[in-house]
């Protein structure tokens, strides 16, 4: 009996926890300050279409690399760039 009720109000706890949490990003449900990097700069490429197909193209071809049997030090840099 004292297992459920400890259970029960345990569940109860963690369902009003995501209740008050809800719409909140990882960073701010932990406290954390957030990064003011701007990570779309970092994927984007001059002069690419709207429909970033250079970026794809790119991609794909850093990914060949890595199912063509590449080397370690090719692989570990392949797994950096993706």
């Amino acid at each position: 009996m004292l297992f459920e009720a400890e259970f029960s109000k345990e569940i109860e706890r963690q369902i009003a926890q995501k209740q008050a949490t809800k719409g909140k990003t990882l960073v701010e449900r932990l406290g954390l300050q957030a990064e003011s990097v701007d990570r779309n700069a970092r994927f984007t490429i001059a002069g690419d279409d709207e429909n970033q197909t250079l970026m794809w193209r790119a991609l794909m071809k850093d990914c060949a690399f890595y199912f063509d049997a590449p080397t370690l030090e090719q692989e570990n840099k392949m797994r950096s760039t993706l």
